[in-house]
């Protein structure tokens, strides 16, 4: 019987379970770790022992460490990781913590597409601009997806438009990722784990001088022919501090040799507006935020995104006292939504079409007691989504319903131990 030297875990064991004399191999008496040594000598699994001068690929260790079958001393070296202690301790233990570079943002389709190397995660993609995120196998409401604090509904059914759609890759500064049970304090009615999306916070500068800032980068996609720009530019003193950033992404059919993919081609446009100043009660900012999707295709689905405008507007409260922080957040998202199965595929005997909107108001209040061992938190949450959808036939004009003003409340509160 011959052993392939790179045989699986698997295949040792279904070796271990084959009738092989004891006398004739007794390297069977021989713990499963020293077994996995002898992989690169397949002819002392069964038959005739080896020769003493051949090759046995097993380790050349001493007669006590043989005798007893240890292993040999491993010494890894490896290099510290900084971490931000305040983030380390205020996150919880199962959470993952991204920041992705520059060169990661700016390649990147959407938002989504940045949780790709995170264990647990997975990104479901009907479309180039359909994200939707995976953990552990269950998507969609079983994952809470908070964006820059919003709870937001995707106007789409199928959701063609996921949370994350609504926060530019090149304007994400970090993603936080608990997969499995999630703290109340972040939680909600989801069971598969929640992420939490961050934009990158206002500027500020040491001097009572304004200074000016900016930034600009681009992409280009060689497989779809497309191409991506996305800037930044900015004011701030000590006190104040303004912000423009836009992003702007365009590109055609997914091409391979040989052909393409009907219906992969995309047009986004992003504009967002930031105002802030430190005050002696804290950070006090307001943003606008306008997404523009035009002529997104999803194969996979039965209809393609033609419009979809997402308008934002919000005000946030963060600050530090004496028994610990407060954060406020207060939001309205609204998003219009257009769908239909002709404009972009070739049609078929049915045309339809299909809108939609989706109006999200929230209202949070957070508050951290920490100590030198425990974290108290405590908050409320208030969370409004109104809905409607139908879809129509284009040439009978034939209508139906699919949700007609539907309204969904929630409002919740916690207090969170964390020792």
């Amino acid at each position: 019987m011959v052993v392939d030297p790179e045989v699986s875990l698997v295949n040792v064991c279904l070796v271990m379970k084959t009738p092989c004399s004891v006398a004739r191999n007794p390297l069977l008496l021989v713990p499963l770790t020293r077994l996995l040594l002898t992989l690169g000598a397949p002819s002392a699994w069964c038959g005739a022992p080896p020769a003493a001068d051949a090759p046995t690929g097993i380790p050349d260790l001493d007669a006590a460490q043989a005798a007893a079958g240890r292993m040999p001393k491993v010494v890894v070296t490896g290099e510290g990781v900084a971490w931000d202690q305040e983030r380390l301790l205020s996150a919880p233990l199962h959470s993952m913590y991204l920041e992705p570079t520059g060169h990661d943002r700016s390649r990147a389709h959407d938002s989504a597409a940045l949780l790709g190397a995170v264990p647990g995660a997975a990104v479901v993609r009907n479309g180039p601009q359909t994200g939707i995120v995976q953990l552990r196998g269950l998507q969609n409401e079983r994952v809470r997806l908070v964006v820059d604090g919003m709870t937001l509904t995707p106007a789409c059914p199928n959701h063609m438009d996921p949370p994350l759609h609504y926060l530019a890759p090149t304007a994400t500064d970090t993603l936080m990722v608990m997969a499995g049970v999630t703290p109340v304090s972040l939680g909600g009615d989801s069971i598969a784990g929640t992420v939490v999306a961050r934009p990158a916070p206002p500027r500020f500068f040491e001097s009572a001088r304004a200074r000016v800032f900016g930034e600009l980068g681009g992409s280009v996609h060689s497989d779809s022919d497309g191409w991506g720009t996305h800037g930044t530019i900015g004011v701030a003193n000590r006190r104040l501090s303004a912000a423009y950033s836009g992003s702007w992404q365009s590109a055609g059919d997914f091409r391979f040799p040989g052909g393409r993919v009907r219906d992969t081609g995309y047009q986004t446009t992003q504009h967002g507006l930031l105002l802030a100043t430190q005050t002696e009660v804290g950070l006090l900012a307001a943003d606008l935020r306008l997404l523009r999707t035009r002529d997104a295709g999803t194969p996979a689905l039965p209809m393609d995104m033609l419009e979809g405008d997402g308008y934002r507007v919000g005000l946030r409260h963060a600050g530090e006292f004496g028994f610990g922080t407060l954060e406020s957040r207060v939001y309205r998202h609204e998003v219009d939504h257009l769908m239909d199965n002709y404009s972009l595929r070739p049609p078929g005997p049915m045309r339809m079409f299909s809108r939609a909107e989706s109006d999200d108001t929230g209202a949070r209040l957070d508050a951290a007691l920490p100590g030198e061992v425990h974290t108290f938190r405590l908050g409320t949450e208030f969370h409004r989504n109104e809905f409607s959808a139908f879809q129509q036939n284009a040439l009978t004009g034939a209508q139906q319903d699919t949700l007609r003003n539907a309204l969904r409340q929630r409002v919740g509160t916690y207090l969170e131990w964390q020792a």
